[in-house]
């Protein structure tokens, strides 16, 4: 394990923001997370645990210890009908979701192509067109960042909701996640439910609906819709779909008959990015962070943006929401303070 002294976090977050940590460390294996915890211990240091760095966004340097997690493997059981496929927290999440369609089991297809790696997948509860991380994930491993001992958390030890989970609350600062367990089976519900998705299993000619199908579908409308983070540098949503009480959604709906929303359980999910657009927001910058004409829920660097410029159109995207709909929108990736 080697640690770097005032390292330059440009390369390992999708902003490519040219902040610096104190300390750097990539991890491979447990005995090496244990290491690097331990150092920043001794030396009483804030520790940031990093995967790809595709939902994180420095607000500046940092002056602690950046853990970049990179174990690898991936492992599948079969117990009877159903599989169980377990991956470490450092694979990337989209290697993963193609692994378990090549072996033909069903589940992940509708987080296809979500940047990430697997052990931020938890902590966000990442999900996309009717599905979430929740609904497949069977456990998974972490290891403590006090005691340093592993243990295992069933799904509802981990306290899921829309985009969170206990990670991002009250034990945001005790665990590492270590490795997921996902239950798949060779059979799914395959959920198709999404206009877009529709739409484009129809432009495809699809026939006979399958999770490889699907895969394909959502693939290409990320593809089309949203800015590739290796051309444009990004972290997808900066915001999420705000969910309202369905009275408040009918009020809404009274004044702005155009209003999108979709019903999931008791609430309604609107637009963040109909709202942001609505708003004329659309292409709006401070310095080089810019609202992407692409797709108004995402903010791009341009080039040489700075953390302060991401902060100030954030302010301005949420003001302006707020002025015209007395919405409050919530950022989605982890600002780091």
């Amino acid at each position: 394990m080697t640690i770097e002294r005032d390292y330059s976090l440009a390369a390992v977050n999708y902003l490519r923001l040219d902040v610096k940590a104190s300390f750097f460390v990539v991890a491979d294996s447990i005995d090496a997370i244990r290491s690097a915890l331990q150092f920043a211990h001794s030396r009483k240091l804030p520790v940031l645990l990093l995967g790809d760095g595709s939902n994180v966004v420095f607000t500046d340097d940092y002056p602690g210890l950046v853990l970049k997690i990179s174990t690898k493997g991936i492992k599948l059981m079969w117990n009877e009908s159903t599989a169980i496929v377990e991956a470490a927290a450092g694979e990337h999440w989209q290697d993963l979701v193609a692994y378990t369609l090549e072996n033909e089991l069903y589940g992940l297809e509708n987080l296809s192509l979500i940047p990430g790696s697997v052990g931020a997948a938890p902590v966000q509860n990442i999900g996309a067109y009717g599905a979430e991380l929740k609904d497949v994930l069977h456990d998974l491993r972490v290891l403590d960042r006090q005691s340093l001992s592993e243990k295992t958390l069933t799904r509802e030890a981990c306290g899921f909701g829309y985009r969170d989970s206990i990670f991002k609350g009250k034990d945001k600062d005790r665990y590492v996640v270590t490795s997921i367990r996902l239950k798949l089976a060779r059979q799914s519900r395959l959920l198709t439910g999404y206009g877009a998705v529709e739409r484009e299993l129809q432009n495809m000619r699809v026939t006979e609906v399958t999770g490889k199908a699907i895969a394909e579908a959502v693939t290409r409308i990320r593809r089309e819709r949203l800015p590739d983070p290796s051309v444009e540098a990004n972290v997808g949503s900066f915001f999420k779909n705000p969910h309202i009480p369905v009275e408040q959604y009918r009020l809404l709906r009274l004044k702005y008959p155009d209003m999108p929303g979709y019903k999931e359980r008791d609430k309604v999910k609107l637009s963040a990015a109909w709202l942001i657009d609505q708003c004329g927001l659309k292409g709006r910058n401070c310095g080089d962070a810019v609202i992407s004409p692409r797709h108004s829920l995402v903010l791009v660097n341009k080039g040489s943006a700075k953390p302060d410029d991401f902060l100030k159109l954030k302010d301005i995207i949420q003001s302006r929401v707020h002025e015209h709909y007395g919405l409050d929108l919530e950022v989605e990736p982890y600002l780091v303070n």
